[in-house]
Formats: structure tokens, sequence, C-alpha cells
């Protein structure tokens, strides 16, 4: 009884700890690229997500250029869009 008492309070704790720092990045801006003066148009920074690789793309899921960077201030429904995305169904407006 202790110790499935005690297997319920970790995964709870875990799961708690989980959407407060899925919370704490919504609203923080995160920049996912930069404008580039080269041959590069542009440089990830490796905050994106994995597999992102096309700026429209980005954009398209709700990034926006502000000067020579591309950020956003929702990660996660970003993410989430993106694994959507990645389906091939239906893609939601997120205006």
């Amino acid at each position: 009884m202790r110790s499935s008492l005690r297997s319920a309070l970790t995964t709870r704790f875990a799961r708690c700890k989980e959407e407060t720092a899925m919370a704490a990045r919504e609203g923080t801006r995160v920049l996912l690229a930069r404008r580039e003066k080269s041959m590069v148009p542009y440089k990830w920074t490796g905050e994106e997500p994995q597999g992102l690789d096309d700026v429209e793309t980005a954009e398209n899921l709700g990034a926006t250029w502000e000067g020579d960077e591309l950020v956003t201030y929702d990660l996660p429904g970003l993410e989430g869009l993106f694994e959507y995305y990645k389906g091939n169904d239906y893609l939601i407006d997120n205006d």
C-alpha cells in the first residue's frame, strides 16, 4: 500500500512539475532564428522544434519576425501545431 501511494504521489508530482514548466514557457519570448548577412539567409538557434527547418513553415505556425529575429511567444503551441502539421492533417488556423 505504501509503495503504491508513494508511486502515485511521485507520478503526480512529476506531472505537476512538467505542467508548471510548460506554463512558464508560455508567454516567454523564444528566439528561433536570426537573419544573416551572408550566403545563408538565416541561422537557427536550436530552440526550434526538432525537424522544423523552414522559416516559412515557422511563420505559418505563428512565429513572427521582430527585426532580424524570428521569435515565438508560445513555444508549446508552436510545437503542438508543428507535430500536427507533420501528420499531414488539416492545419488549424491559429489567428
